[in-house]
């Protein structure tokens, strides 16, 4: 039996249904569907049974109650571990490569397996594409209405279907951290080049799951038409695009799906080079289809604001106003968007800011380096001293701090810190100032802290070079316990995202050169966070963050979040 394991939206149930049926087909085996990935889904729902699909592939209810089906985390965890734990050649469970590249092994199994991935590439099911094809034919045929308009498309060799992807592509940022979004520039391109190649007669058929937005941001270089009206369903929307003889893709495999599923003649397909920020995709395009890559300069006018305003409507629930910011979290995200100085890649770039700080107020302030490298294998772990911290230098949170070398799981941090160097930081907030650097990893000198306190990281808000509070956060890497000071060294009541503890801490000596070194370091600068430590009679710097959060912290009470706004003087 082959069982592949269901997940995402249509066009990923596609790809997994595609490489089950040609295993199913060429070890004649039966082929059944895990279903279990949509139970208690609301974003997505299984969607292939309005197409001729074979009967009864749905897995049995009673093998959900055993692993690796019953989606317990615990109990298929243990089987996972134990699948792994036995010969590649044998194992029951078969998991796609991370990188989602095109593995020709999984084409060589023998005995019955059970599939759990995407297997985005047709290289999957080349050699039963008649079959998929007959197989993503629906049951029940589209309206009249939609008849007549499929029968346009065919009959016309200058019909190109544009699709148009948005929805959780502009809203979800777990999404938006991976996926590339088309802009209106990129559209354009796109259109112009088709009509370069197809002449005139050339007609745009528009699907996209935003049809307002195509109405309103795009621009047509000729004939067009939105299709999409929210009346059909996902199966029969991607069977009337696919009618069109000519395709421009976005980066989504619904797109992939509907430039695919018929074959016309001298079919021109054109898809974005940048379909994933962090990796490539060679096994997804086919190689008559072309690439194009746009020209990104306004980029951040498609991307950026749409996905600032969202987040911001669900972290502070409220409508984000950046034509006439008022609160602090407001101008931070104006700030964010607008106000894209080339300094501030250096001030975000935790090897760069050191050059900074030595010029501002001198090298003593700095922690001792160790060293720096681009990857983990350059590190000679042999060489390193007992207690050292570890870092990448183009992001936030990112740290391992390691007490003991004899106990460090150096396999596992190498890990860590590859994985780290493969991000762009930039993606997690659309914060600009990370956007550019070049990763690198610091090993530094391990901070001790004070015995009873922990480490005390003090950060000073500065506004316009003139610091105004003092956020002490306790145990700085192990907890969120912090609370905020006057400069005169009151409390004051206010929580920002985390709650402030009843602890009073002692006023630290040396806060009038902690004070001096803030102000000179936020010089010039509408708004930076200048983060210091101070122990054993000496003041370290930490770094300056000049987005706290990406300006999604919740401050409370409500009204500072206002009293902060009028501190903060944006730019002209």
């Amino acid at each position: 039996m082959i069982i592949v394991y269901l997940k995402g939206g249509l066009g990923n149930q596609m790809f997994q249904y595609a490489l089950g049926r040609r295993l199913s087909l060429e070890l004649k085996m039966q082929l059944k569907l895990d279903l279990g990935w949509f139970k208690g889904q609301q974003k997505r729902e299984f969607e292939l049974s309005e197409f001729n699909l074979p009967e009864n592939l749905a897995l049995p209810d009673f093998l959900y109650k055993f692993p690796p089906f019953s989606h317990d985390r615990l109990i298929d965890k243990f089987y996972f571990h134990f699948n792994r734990s036995i010969p590649a050649n044998i194992q029951f469970v078969l998991n796609e490569d991370s990188n989602g590249s095109f593995d020709p092994r999984i084409l060589e199994v023998k005995g019955s397996k059970y599939l759990d991935g995407y297997w985005q590439s047709e290289k999957y099911f080349e050699s039963v594409k008649d079959q998929i094809r007959s197989d993503f034919t629906l049951r029940k045929a589209l309206s009249a209405q939609d008849q007549a308009l499929a029968l346009e498309m065919r009959s016309n060799p200058r019909s190109v279907s544009v699709h148009v992807r948005r929805g959780d592509y502009v809203s979800d940022s777990s999404i938006i951290n991976r996926h590339y979004v088309c802009t209106p520039d990129y559209y354009l391109e796109t259109m112009d080049l088709m009509r370069s190649k197809l002449g005139n007669g050339i007609v745009f058929y528009v699907f996209s799951d935003d049809p307002e937005w195509c109405r309103s941001e795009m621009k047509y270089p000729s004939d067009h038409m939105i299709v999409s009206d929210g009346h059909r369903s996902v199966p029969q929307e991607l069977d009337l695009m696919s009618n069109c003889q000519n395709s421009i893709m976005t980066n989504s495999s619904f797109s992939w799906w509907g430039a695919w599923l018929k074959d016309h003649p001298q079919k021109i397909v054109i898809y974005p080079k940048i379909w994933f920020y962090n990796r490539t995709t060679p096994d997804l395009p086919l190689e008559h289809w072309q690439s194009w890559q746009h020209n990104t300069e306004n980029d951040w006018m498609y991307i950026d604001i749409p996905f600032a305003k969202s987040q911001y409507f669900k972290k502070i629930g409220q409508e984000l106003n950046l034509e006439d910011p008022q609160r602090f979290t407001e101008k931070i995200q104006w700030l964010k968007i607008f106000n894209r100085n080339p300094q501030y890649t250096n001030l975000a770039d935790k090897c760069e800011v050191r050059d900074y700080v030595a010029k501002k107020i001198g090298s003593q302030y700095l922690t001792k380096y160790i060293g720096v490298y681009s990857k983990s294998s350059e590190i000679n772990w042999g060489e390193l001293p007992r207690k050292f911290v570890l870092k990448p230098n183009h992001g936030s949170h990112w740290i391992i701090r390691c007490e003991n070398k004899n106990r460090l799981n150096i396999k596992k941090a190498c890990k860590k810190l590859d994985t780290w160097l493969g991000k762009n930081f930039y993606f997690v907030q659309r914060e600009w100032q990370y956007k550019n650097i070049s990763p690198k990893i610091i090993c530094e000198e391990f901070l001790e802290g004070d015995k009873k306190l922990g480490l005390l990281e003090y950060k000073f808000w500065c506004f316009n070079g003139i610091p105004k509070y003092i956020e002490i956060v306790y145990n700085r890497f192990y907890s969120t316990q912090r609370t905020i000071y006057d400069l005169n060294w009151r409390k004051v009541d206010i929580q920002i995202t985390y709650p402030n503890i009843d602890r009073e801490t002692p006023r630290p000596e040396g806060l009038s050169n902690m004070l001096e070194i803030a102000k000179c370091l936020s010089e010039g600068l509408p708004f930076v966070r200048v983060d210091l430590y101070n122990f054993n009679h000496r003041i370290y710097f930490g770094e300056l963050t000049l987005t706290p959060a990406g300006g999604f912290q919740r401050i409370q009470p409500t009204e500072f979040d206002f009293t902060l706004g009028r501190e903060l003087v944006l730019p002209q």
